[in-house]
């Protein structure tokens, strides 16, 4: 695994920069954060202010109801955390907090019972003995609305009820006692209430009735955070109109409304990178200076378009946390980088890539050792280029403006553009990787791929040859593909390594029985081939490696493919399109097969080929043996049928599905009459009892052959007489 990514050089050298922040868990799970230290949205300087002016307020006339505004994933959290912050470092002498957030109550009667409980204990802790008969009352207006039945649109009847009693005579002296004892106290209350605007419509009224009641009191400042727009909206709703009545509510309510100033493009940018950065270190990935900057242009071209609020942000660097190590060493990183962008900021988009694959991905497949890609989108074959991406996002983003779009459109030119990176989502292979976070179990992994080269490469050979093992039988045709991709990508040193693990365990690809036109076995050769061919070093270290090659693979068959592929036509016509200096001299596969024909002789001397090999496989042996060796040949069957006459079937029944042709050619590889003799001796049982076997009819036929043969050499004119 590579090492972790040091920070890209551009990082510390751009004008505008942000101290790298400390690992904070609350940052992971997109809380809050809580002191200065952590701010990378720069909200600290607005909220210190903020809480310096209401620390320094003169609040005993009257104290202000301030309004914290900002959509969803502004940092207004941050905000009311970072003015409680300021409060107490600087300001704790002259000020008592009681932070209240009306979310967490599962109805409106707890709500306003816990309001008004909670704020009678800080007005209590507040004034000292003093603060108890302020308290009394205030515990009172909290049972009293306990007491009064809610639900649905009793909201307003809630509040109005406690106002009334509040404004009845009885308790107006009281009020005008506890407005005097505020006014001469030394500390204010500020109230922080946060979350106003994830209540239903209801409790919106509600929450802000409630502060309606208490607000006019001294020395309690109010703090109020929430969305101005949704709350705004919620509030019309309630009183049957539109957002702007609701709004004129909200202004009654609050007097100083400040809007969290927009975080600049630049900081987000810098967030994001720093982000992905990390997320790279805690996976083990490298990436270089140039990739760095090559996302930083991506992420000011696609990302930044969509990328508005600290929360998106924070997201996106979530997102990278958890996915980079899930894949590590399997797709693209920068691919994997931009693909989380498009899940968080193009959800959408996102997924109608998902979910067609096929209209995105091209399929890679290697010819040859001049690494000739077939690049054919799966989807009817189109290429596509920028306008048809353009018109994809267009339709899928059909909501949103142009500015976006085009970003939509840029981030899927970025992915599914050029599909020649490695491991690149553009990839049929890699692409499902990117979206379900795994590699298919019947698949072979980049990481797999790579153990077991490094494995070859270490010279390790009973771990490379469990690892093989266990890879073949889980997909042997990926196995070859993905090493058929790799061939001419590595050092001589290491292909040698490969290709001998490779045919010294070629019975994994050409198993006994299987026949030489099994489809595995020739990928697996053509494997061989391509891996030799495309080893580093001039011909003559070629050839060296191939003679290497032939003499160790098992079973013999498989040597066989392998020379077949090196020297066959068909495999230089693939080469030829390149390199054709690394095919093989002429010269070159005379040794080779002068190599393999004596391991056919030998093999020979241990067993009949005939009986050790498939019958189709036999009889290629014995073909590339008979041209190379035919007197040998003809002594070693001719010795065999005598002294074992039932071989003479066996070697007979090698040639029986090509007819009369193949009899030929084996009437060329054997004494005619000595076969004949032993398959006369080997047959006269069987024809004395009289029955028609498979074999008698084969016999029959080669017989018959003989006849014509014969006749023919006595009057070739009336041989088709």
């Amino acid at each position: 695994m590579e090492n972790a990514s040091p920070e890209p050089v551009y990082l510390k050298e751009t004008a505008y920069s942000v101290e790298k922040p400390k690992a904070d868990p609350d940052r992971i799970l997109d809380n809050p954060v809580h002191s200065p230290e952590e701010d990378e949205f720069n909200r600290w300087p607005f909220s210190k202010r903020l809480a310096d002016t209401i620390a320094n307020f003169d609040a005993r006339g009257g104290a202000p109801v301030i309004g914290v505004y900002g959509r969803w994933g502004y940092g207004k959290s941050t905000v009311l955390n970072f003015i409680r912050e300021q409060l107490q470092r600087s300001h704790r002498e002259r000020t008592e907090i009681f932070e209240f957030n009306p979310w967490r109550f599962k109805d409106q009667e707890a709500l306003a019972s816990a309001f008004f409980q909670g704020l009678a204990i800080t007005v209590d802790r507040t004034l000292g003995g003093t603060g108890q008969r302020v308290g009394q009352i205030l515990e009172y207006g909290s049972s009293l609305l306990s007491v009064i039945p809610l639900g649905g649109g009793a909201a307003a009847n809630l509040v109005e009820k406690f106002g009334a009693q509040l404004a009845h005579q009885s308790l107006e002296d009281e009020r005008r006692t506890i407005i005097e004892i505020m006014r001469s106290a030394e500390r204010k209350i500020v109230v922080l209430i946060d979350d106003i605007d994830r209540l239903d419509r209801d409790e919106i009224l509600a929450i802000l009735k409630l502060v309606r009641l208490t607000a006019n009191f001294p020395q309690i400042v109010y703090v109020l955070a929430f969305d101005d727009d949704m709350v705004a909206q919620a509030v019309g709703y309630s009183f049957g109109g539109a957002a702007d009545s609701g709004r004129q509510f909200v202004e009654k309510i609050v007097q100083h409304p400040f809007t969290i100033p927009a975080v600049s493009r630049q900081r987000l940018l810098t967030f994001i990178e720093r982000r992905a950065l990390g997320a790279c270190a805690k996976a083990g990935i490298r990436l270089d200076d140039k990739e760095w900057r090559q996302f930083r242009g991506l992420a000011e071209d696609c990302l930044l378009p969509r990328l508005v609020t600290p929360r998106q942000a924070i997201r996106y660097g979530n997102a990278l946390a958890f996915a980079l190590p899930m894949l590590t060493g399997e797709v693209n990183t920068l691919d994997q980088i931009l693909v989380e962008g498009l899940r968080v900021l193009f959800p959408a988009l996102y997924t109608f890539v998902r979910d067609n694959g096929p209209t995105f991905v091209v399929e890679d497949a290697p010819f040859g050792p001049t690494r000739v890609r077939s690049l054919t989108r799966a989807f009817g074959g189109v290429a596509l280029d920028a306008l048809r991406l353009k018109d994809i996002a267009a339709k899928v983003m059909e909501d949103a403006d142009e500015a976006q779009q085009n970003a939509g459109s840029n981030l899927l030119r970025a992915l599914f553009g050029d599909p020649g990176r490695p491991r690149s989502v553009a990839l049929a292979r890699y692409f499902d990787r990117y979206f379900s976070y795994t590699v298919d179990p019947e698949d072979i992994s980049d990481a797999e791929l790579a153990e077991f080269r490094e494995l070859c490469e270490g010279g390790e050979d009973e771990k490379s040859t469990d690892l093989l093992t266990s890879l073949v039988k889980r997909n042997a045709p990926v196995l070859i593909a993905r090493l058929r991709a790799i061939a001419g990508q590595q050092s001589r040193d290491l292909t040698e390594r490969m290709v001998r693990i490779l045919v010294e365990n070629g019975q994994l690809f050409v198993p006994t029985g299987t026949g030489l036109n099994d489809g595995l076995s020739a990928q697996s050769a053509m494997l061989v081939a391509e891996l030799i061919l495309n080893c580093p070093g001039d011909s003559e270290q070629l050839a060296s490696v191939a003679r290497q090659t032939v003499d160790q693979a098992q079973p013999l068959t498989f040597a066989l493919l392998i020379y077949q592929e090196l020297a066959g036509t068909e495999f230089k016509n693939r080469t030829m399109l390149g390199k054709s200096d690394a095919l093989l001299a002429e010269t070159a596969i005379v040794d080779l097969r002068t190599a393999l024909v004596n391991r056919i002789s030998q093999a020979a001397l241990q067993r009949p080929i005939y009986e050790e090999f498939a019958p189709a496989d036999a009889l290629s042996l014995l073909i590339l043996w008979h041209y190379n060796q035919s007197p040998d040949v003809n002594s070693y069957l001719c010795a065999r049928v005598k002294s074992h006459p039932v071989e003479a079937y066996e070697l007979l029944n090698l040639f029986k599905d090509s007819g009369w042709s193949s009899f030929q050619l084996l009437t060329n590889m054997v004494d005619v009459d000595v076969l004949t003799n032993a398959l006369k001796a080997h047959f006269a049982p069987i024809i004395n009892e009289g029955k028609w076997t498979e074999e008698i009819s084969l016999f029959s036929s080669f017989s018959s052959f003989l006849k014509v043969r014969e006749r023919f050499a006595q009057n070739p004119t009336s041989a088709n007489g």
